[in-house]
């Protein structure tokens, strides 16, 4: 195969994550940073050595990596909501 071989379609999507706090890849469950760029159609042409254009990315939708808070800070927040809720009743 020499550069400019029949082109492939694939649909891909990409997942990134951070391998510090969640050193499986758990997208659903882990902890710490991740996002998703959802699926798009990439065009990759099969030749060889790789056209510099291969590995280019250029169709991905951009997408943003966002902290996943820990359970415990979700619940303290919810304590702290009814505690206020709570000291504003009793005035």
């Amino acid at each position: 195969m020499g550069i400019g071989s029949p082109a492939i379609s694939i649909t891909v999507e990409v997942h990134v994550w951070d391998a510090v706090l969640n050193p499986t890849g758990d997208i659903v469950n882990g902890a710490g940073y991740k996002g998703s760029s959802g699926p798009f159609l990439y065009t990759w042409e099969a030749s060889f050595p790789p056209a510099p254009t291969d590995t280019q990315l250029v169709t991905m939708p951009a997408f943003s990596i966002s902290p996943i808070p820990e359970p415990s800070v979700i619940a303290l927040s919810l304590l702290g909501v009814a505690g206020m809720l709570l000291f504003r009743h009793r005035k």
